[in-house]
């Protein structure tokens, strides 16, 4: 499995694919992310080390996914991380999460200070009946205000994008 690679067309930046002790989540019909998972922290550090030392710094942008949400990775591969990023002059990182870990992302902007985070959620869509009986995502509320007034404390303004890709149908992407 390729775990490195880099994106040249839009948003330039360092894509990492690392494994952590997977998804707690499981439930979204369109991800199969949780099966490249491992609960053994040693192996995976040593894997994700292995995969971030190939990191150049080339964009000054890195992109972290893994095996289910940034809060599933060790600690050592999160410290790691922000070495490589200090070391490569990297000032901006990309991490993903569920929507569950909300209450947890403000820790990890403090923690990761020094970078400009970019937060995706994966909310999808506003349109919660779909969100829910059809996507899975496990994120109960309908109200789209509300929605956005929980995604504007997690995420930056210039992180929000809503589109209107189809006649009522609501969608969110973090870049």
């Amino acid at each position: 499995m390729e775990r490195y690679s880099i994106i040249n067309e839009k948003n330039s930046r360092e894509i990492v694919l690392l494994r952590g002790s997977g998804c707690v989540y499981k439930k979204c019909i369109f991800c199969d992310y949780y099966t490249d998972r491992c609960s053994d922290e040693d192996e995976n550090f040593r894997l994700n080390k292995a995969v971030l030392e190939k990191v150049t710094g080339i964009f000054g942008d890195l992109e972290v996914i893994n095996s289910g949400s940034v809060f599933e990775l060790d600690k050592k591969t999160l410290d790691f991380i922000k070495q490589v990023c200090k070391e490569k002059k990297i000032n901006t990182i990309h991490f993903e999460a569920h929507y569950l870990y909300r209450n947890k992302i403000s820790q990890l902007r403090k923690d990761f200070s020094d970078f400009d985070l970019k937060m995706k959620l994966g909310l999808e869509t506003f349109d919660c009946d779909f969100r829910e009986n059809v996507l899975k995502k496990g994120i109960k509320e309908s109200s789209p205000p509300f929605l956005q007034k929980i995604l504007r404390k997690l995420i930056s303004f210039s992180e929000l994008k809503v589109r209107q890709p189809k006649p009522c149908k609501r969608i969110l992407s973090w870049d």
